[in-house]
């Protein structure tokens, strides 16, 4: 009995199952150092005293000192067929005892209220132990008592540690090795073995040894705001320094490394056991003992229902928010929001390096797919439920755009390809444009040179603008009359003419469009600018690159602005082109229609009718008709040419025409006696109410019947009326209720006076502009008013 009776009071109290209300009041009482025995053979030999001894101690009942006794009895006397245990020593291994007891408890998975109580213990100083090194030797009850000792830390949490313990004492994991799962720390066999070269030999082996420390971090799933701050550290710290070169430089343990990296010591222990996750991760893809099958049939393992179902549901396939779970659990949201949290907390903690695993080969999944991979695919690679996927997705899968992989909708994307993706996804756009402008329709597989699953991403991306039918064929289903307009334009692959815009229009959205409609929508479009008489073009079409029309731009500016006023793009590329010759060989299109539709899409610019551009700070613009105006009142009488001529400086080579219309259209300006002269009203006429007695004369000589213009002349020139020719006929032209035909005219509207005239005589003023009236013959020869409709161009 000599071994058995060598038991310690409190070893006892563990191995057996008593009540913790008798645990509690020994321990209690050995703190205060009210304790008369330590062991069996203590109180053995001095039973009674030791019995009376504990009547007298405070917070001990009766019912517990009876407990007691019992038990130490049943070990003084021995009881017959019962396996009394050993004690039994903690054996630490040389490598692992430097490591600090919070690194490896993170390490290995364990509990947040283990983590958090025996952290926060140590921190200050009632646990006096530190590292695995000075747990060495220990008692495993010993030790359990010590435990018992720590506030906050309960039964099961102390059991855990324990068990974290046994796994990697020598004594205990003789027959641990590499088939134990990717969770658990699996301890190098030879004890002597230098930490730092096990990690170098490892991360060179599974081609890791470029990647840079704070790029470990930053591939950890899920990242918590503790961790986020490490990142931030290592950033400033380390930069892109390879973690093979830090561990080649480091003389200490991995609790020395992290503390020279990072100076919070409790970032340092996490970010020491981040480190060791990384180092499992290298030593299960070297023992080659990671399966997704296996991931997947335990990845929930550590979590109770509760918490499964939130996750579930949470980030499944058809995700819930907070407000419906908790509607759907009886609990508010902000319950199930802290549910979430822990759960996410957990899963992390105990699939870490699983997740690592899989965010390594959805990696080279990706790459392999040319950059796209959809969900759907995972899943059946990884043969798991959409459910189960989603959740580990969650993790793995980081929400910024800035991180090398990134999730949108069902497919994951990696940084490399977003930076290609605008000049793919035209690639593709151009493909399915050429096919429907042939009359066609593209298909996921014609797309040459683009792999399904980028073409399918483009099309989850263009959804507005593009379906996929049952058979594979691409539709293009835009409604917007802009984006119709722009694919027009991008199916031609050149400048059109709104008449060729038109036709394709039909072609491919199968309904009609005018002209008018279609150079109206693409005039509103800042990608299109007008590059000829009726014809578009997009940017992309030109030979002009972005730094040419940016040189467009600024010259128009400095000359606008140094002249002060509204000029003429004919102006504006004149003056261009004698600054930048070469425009004019590099780009056909190059002319003053391309110059005003890149500065119609300027800010700086507003454009007025007539092609006339100004700055933005000039205000209104004078339109030509009143420039014209001024411009004879000025300087009248007046020809076209003599107005085209004054006209120049600002509005650049006009044609004859544009001024002749405005000159007809004016109400205040007349042809002269003078041959081909403009002069104002008031200049022509005697008086201003002859303006509208010669109306009244024209309008009584063609009155319900169409005539020759030498009869109209000759009829109003019978009535005495002395203006000039060209004076009368300019009359005819500005009266919008007399009806020109080539040589006919024709007064066809309604004249209250005229008509009043004719029926009663009344007013009788009127009488003397009736040609009826007069025999005198004053008629003009016919070849004069020839040459005069010849001159005048009355056809215009």
């Amino acid at each position: 009995m000599s071994g058995v009776t060598d038991y310690k009071i409190l070893e006892l109290l563990e191995l057996e199952s008593v009540s913790n209300r008798l645990r509690n009041a020994v321990r209690r009482a050995y703190q205060r150092g009210d304790m008369p025995f330590e062991t069996v053979r203590e109180y053995s030999q001095s039973k009674e005293e030791v019995i009376r001894h504990l009547h007298r101690l405070p917070s001990i009942g009766n019912k517990t000192i009876s407990e007691l006794i019992d038990l130490l009895d049943e070990y003084s006397e021995g009881v017959p067929g019962k396996n009394l245990p050993i004690s039994t020593d903690l054996s630490i291994p040389d490598v692992l005892k430097g490591v600090e007891i919070v690194t490896f408890i993170r390490s290995k998975n364990c509990s947040a209220r283990l983590e958090n109580a025996l952290a926060g213990a140590i921190e200050r100083h009632e646990f006096q132990l530190e590292t695995l090194g000075e747990l060495d030797g220990e008692s495993v009850h010993v030790l359990k008592s010590k435990l018992h000792q720590v506030q906050n830390l309960g039964r099961k949490s102390i059991d855990e540690f324990l068990g974290a313990l046994r796994e990697i004492s020598l004594g205990f994991a003789e027959n641990i090795d590499s088939r134990m799962d990717d969770q658990a720390w699996v301890a190098p066999k030879e004890s002597a073995i230098d930490w730092a070269s096990d990690y170098l030999s490892l991360l060179e082996k599974e081609r890791y040894g470029d990647i840079a420390v704070a790029e470990i971090v930053r591939r950890m799933p899920s990242r918590s705001k503790s961790e986020e701050k490490i990142l931030d550290i290592l950033d400033k710290k380390c930069g892109e320094a390879p973690i093979a070169k830090i561990l080649a430089s480091s003389s200490g343990g991995l609790d020395e490394l992290s503390r020279e990296l990072i100076d919070d010591r409790s970032l340092a222990a996490l970010f020491a056991s981040l480190m060791m996750d990384f180092y499992r991760f290298l030593l299960s893809k070297n023992n080659k003992t990671f399966s997704h099958e296996d991931y997947f049939l335990k990845d929930l393992s550590c979590l109770n229902e509760k918490q499964s179902n939130i996750l579930l549901s949470r980030f499944g396939e058809n995700k819930l928010t907070l407000d419906e779970l908790g509607r759907k659990l009886g609990v508010t949201r902000e319950r199930v929001r802290q549910i979430e949290s822990k759960a996410i907390a957990k899963y992390i903690k105990a699939n870490r390096v699983g997740l690592f695993h899989l965010a390594e080969d959805i990696d080279k999944y990706v790459k392999a797919s040319k950059g796209v991979l959809s969900v759907d695919l995972i899943k059946v690679l990884y043969g798991t439920s959409r459910p189960k996927l989603e959740v580990a997705l969650n993790m793995i899968v980081p929400g910024d755009d800035n991180s090398w992989i990134s999730r949108d909708g069902d497919y994951i994307i990696s940084c490399g390809f977003k930076r290609r993706q605008e000049k793919i996804f035209r690639k593709i756009e151009e493909n399915i444009f050429r096919q429907a402008g042939c009359g066609e329709k593209a298909t996921v597989r014609d797309v040459g040179g683009v792999n399904g699953q980028i073409v399918k991403y483009f099309l989850f991306v263009n959804k507005k603008k593009f379906s996929m039918s049952d058979d594979g064929g691409i539709e293009i289903v835009i409604s917007s009359a802009s984006e119709r307009a722009r694919i027009v334009l991008a199916i031609a692959g050149q400048p059109v003419h709104t008449s060729e815009a038109a036709r394709l229009y039909k072609i491919i959205f199968r309904e009609n469009i005018t002209e008018h409609a279609i150079a109206s929508t693409l005039g509103r479009l800042p990608e299109v600018l007008i590059v000829g008489s009726g014809t578009y073009a997009l940017y992309s079409h030109l030979r002009l690159n972005s730094e040419d029309i940016d040189s467009i731009r600024d010259e128009a500016y400095k000359l606008i602005k140094f002249e002060g006023r509204y000029l003429s793009s004919r102006i504006i590329f004149e003056h261009i082109c004698q600054i930048r010759s070469d425009f004019r060989l590099k780009e056909p299109y190059f002319s003053y229609h391309l110059v005003l539709g890149a500065l119609q899409d300027d800010e700086r610019y507003q454009t007025k009718r007539g092609f006339m551009v100004g700055l933005a700070c000039f205000g209104d613009h004078q339109p030509l008709e009143t420039e014209v105006e001024e411009l004879v009142e000025k300087y009248g009488p007046v020809s076209v040419s003599d107005i085209i001529e004054l006209l120049r400086p600002t509005r650049g080579e006009l044609t004859n025409g544009s001024v002749r219309n405005t000159l007809v259209a004016s109400d205040e300006i007349f042809l002269t006696y003078e041959k081909r002269k403009w002069d104002v009203a008031g200049r022509v006429f005697s008086d201003a109410s002859d303006i509208r007695k010669l109306q009244v004369a024209i309008r009584m000589a063609a009155y319900k019947e169409k005539i020759a213009l030498s009869s109209v002349y000759n009829r109003v020139r019978s009535t005495g009326i002395n203006y000039g020719i060209g004076t009368i006929i300019s009359v005819v032209w500005k009266d919008s209720e007399t009806k020109q035909d080539g040589d006919y005219v024709e007064f066809f509207g309604s004249d209250a006076e005229i008509e009043n005239y004719y029926a009663t005589g009344e007013p009788e003023k009127f009488s003397q502009l009736d040609y009826r009236n007069y025999t005198e013959e004053r008629s003009i020869d016919a070849s004069i008013l020839e040459e005069l409709v010849k001159e005048f161009d009355l056809n215009v």
